[in-house]
């Protein structure tokens, strides 16, 4: 299996910082579709973003052997990307290339680097992952008000989720009913709730109503269980908790806010063994994540071990 971890090393607006993040995870969920590759998730690959420490001591840290690394410059609709793959036991590049269009090229680009990692590692396909590899049509306008709206929305701020819900409900005025538009709307309705903003139930309403929307859209979509799981945890139905988010792991089962999620419900209902596989998976691709580091001391505090729980907890708080 060949290990790799993938950062932002120099996008220097940061106005479209959200959108070379956003871009980021997008390549990072992409070959993590693949069984040959072992990718380190966004939440460790971000910790990294800008930093001057040297490539070699990034791989050690996270026990990978190639580093992905790019920039993103946008300016209005046009995008200039570029991307290379270095081998940390070479400091060599495997490979390397520029790609410049237009916000309605992002997918077929982020394709054609997903695709060109995989051929300069010589990872052969099964037919099932190169379905994988192929990226479905969304639309750029609901991408990109997405985007905006996550990084806002994530803020925890009054004034941050106030503009999330202004940009996407405008979006979705030009695009119309959309999955990701949906998402972010749900998402924002949630955090007024999950980030202490307000106590009025009709926030969660909107959001159920959302995550029913997608739904409806399309029956099998990860957005729409991921969004009923973190409604049913402000709920505190671990019931409805546990059974969503193990829908969405099993359409995305790399994905580490699911499987961190997944793992905290089996903890909150007793059952610290159904929570193991996957801390254990989570902690492969994505060891710096800090959330993770407190389900870990969750498991030992319920088995009686305190010491090593506040060890635990004190590294989560560290990373925090």
């Amino acid at each position: 299996q060949r290990q790799m971890c993938i950062r932002d090393s120099n996008s220097p607006d940061p106005d479209n910082e959200y959108f070379s993040d956003g871009l980021t995870e997008e390549v990072i969920g992409d070959l993590s579709r693949i069984d040959a590759l072992r990718v380190i998730s966004r939440t460790t690959a971000m910790r990294l973003k800008g930093m001057e420490q040297d490539l070699r001591s990034i791989a050690h840290e996270l026990d990978v052997r190639y580093i992905l690394e790019g920039s993103v410059r946008k300016a209005g609709n046009s995008l200039r990307i570029t991307a290379q793959l270095i081998d940390t036991r070479t400091d060599s590049p495997v490979w390397a290339d520029k790609y410049s269009g237009t916000l309605d090229d992002v997918f077929e680009i982020q394709e054609q680097v997903s695709r060109a990692i995989v051929d300069s590692l010589k990872v052969k396909l099964s037919v099932e992952e190169e379905q994988r590899l192929v990226v479905p049509a969304v639309n750029p306008v609901a991408y990109d008000a997405f985007l905006r709206a996550r990084r806002d929305i994530w803020s925890f701020t009054q004034e941050g989720v106030d503009k999330a819900l202004r940009e996407l409900q405008d979006a979705l005025e030009i695009v119309g009913e959309d999955v990701l538009l949906y998402r972010g709307l749900g998402l924002a309705n949630w955090q007024y709730v999950n980030a202490g903003l307000s106590g009025d139930p009709a926030y969660i309403e909107r959001a159920e109503d959302y995550a029913r929307r997608i739904i409806a859209i399309d029956p099998e979509s990860h957005h729409g269980f991921s969004l009923l799981g973190y409604i049913a945890v402000q709920k505190g139905d671990i019931a409805t908790w546990v059974r969503q988010f193990e829908r969405a792991v099993a359409v995305e089962p790399r994905d580490p806010d699911y499987l961190m999620w997944l793992a905290m419900g089996w903890l909150v209902a007793g059952h610290t063994d159904r929570a193991e596989p996957y801390q254990a998976r989570l902690l492969s691709i994505d060891p710096l994540m800090d959330l993770l580091h407190f389900s870990l001391g969750l498991a030992k505090y319920h088995a009686g071990d305190f010491e090593g729980a506040l060890e635990l907890f004190k590294k989560a708080h560290q990373l925090s």
